[in-house]
């Protein structure tokens, strides 16, 4: 009712409310659906047709939506849109990072004598892992050997920084390498001393700490797999030798084999070092789940 004008006709009257009434509800449903996919997962897909749907609802209330909703609308769908875009990219670096980790038990003429524990951190261009290694020396009866490490590497496992930390019956000590263009220095401490040590290497080579068993995998996804018979060389950098070294690995076989109740199907990998062999057995995730050192009696289970 509005008094002091003259009345409009009840049929446009009604017809002019329904009309505001739809406006209002278009945008205040535009507003809740946008409110309520902020906290979804970004999907490129939906997102465009999500694009589409609100220029729908803009153009389908033009004229009948308010300033004031239609302001709302624009200012919802500009914070999903941001929204959806910085959860993309959050996505996207979930999917190039993954996270491993994993517990190898080592044993000597079939005795437990050492755990190690590993996280392999790897993104689309960096490798970082970390482990922490307990162990009796088979060859010195009660000795006890700590060990602590933490790599840097580039994604092709090319190394930046290496770090480990040992402690045998309390001595501590610790190495430190840094890696620059085609050289590595090495520092070395212990026993109240210090000392270092520089290697000239090539342009592709990893580093292999034989004291830690989770640097074979390096190993194990630089090996290019059914490529025949002929062995694969690979430069190595071994601190704890302070020297470089070249390894031949070929690939021998497929097998399944048993570990704790549980079937792995594996490629047999058998590394040269010149001087000792030693067989890798690698899962479809490029892990070693079983490492062995015959002529050592040296036996190490990837126990997850």
């Amino acid at each position: 009712m509005h008094f002091g004008k003259e009345p409009k006709n009840l049929s446009a009257e009604i017809a002019e409310t329904t009309t505001k009434e739809q406006g209002k509800v278009s945008a205040d449903s535009a507003v809740s659906f946008w409110a309520a996919a902020m906290p979804l997962r970004f999907n490129p897909g939906m997102f465009f047709v999500c694009l589409f749907m609100a220029y729908i609802i803009l153009a389908g209330s033009e004229g009948s939506m308010t300033k004031r909703d239609r302001f709302k609308l624009i200012v919802a769908l500009t914070a999903v849109s941001f929204s959806w875009l910085g959860a993309g990219s959050a996505v996207e670096m979930e999917k190039k990072e993954s996270r491993q980790e994993g517990e190898y038990r080592v044993y000597s003429s079939g005795r437990e004598i050492g755990v190690e524990k590993y996280v392999l951190v790897t993104s689309q261009d960096a490798v970082t892992s970390s482990s922490t290694l307990e162990f009796r020396n088979p060859g010195n009866g009660p000795q006890r050997v700590s060990l602590e490490s933490r790599l840097e590497m580039n994604g092709a496992y090319l190394p930046h920084s290496y770090e480990l930390k040992s402690e045998v019956d309390g001595q501590k000590g610790s190495i430190r390498g840094e890696f620059a263009s085609n050289q590595v220095i090495f520092e070395y401490s212990g026993n109240g001393r210090s000392f270092g040590n520089g290697l000239l290497v090539g342009d592709r080579y990893t580093i292999l700490d034989t004291n830690l068993f989770h640097h074979f995998i390096f190993l194990a996804r630089l090996f290019k797999y059914d490529s025949g018979e002929k062995p694969q060389t690979f430069e190595v950098v071994i601190p704890q030798d302070r020297d470089t070294g070249t390894l031949k690995i070929r690939e021998l076989n497929k097998e399944t084999i048993l570990i704790r109740g549980k079937k792995f199907n594996t490629v047999h990998l058998l590394v040269d070092t010149g001087s000792v062999q030693i067989q890798l057995w690698v899962d479809s995730a490029r892990t070693p789940r079983k490492i062995a050192v015959p002529d050592k009696g040296i036996e190490v289970l990837h126990s997850n």
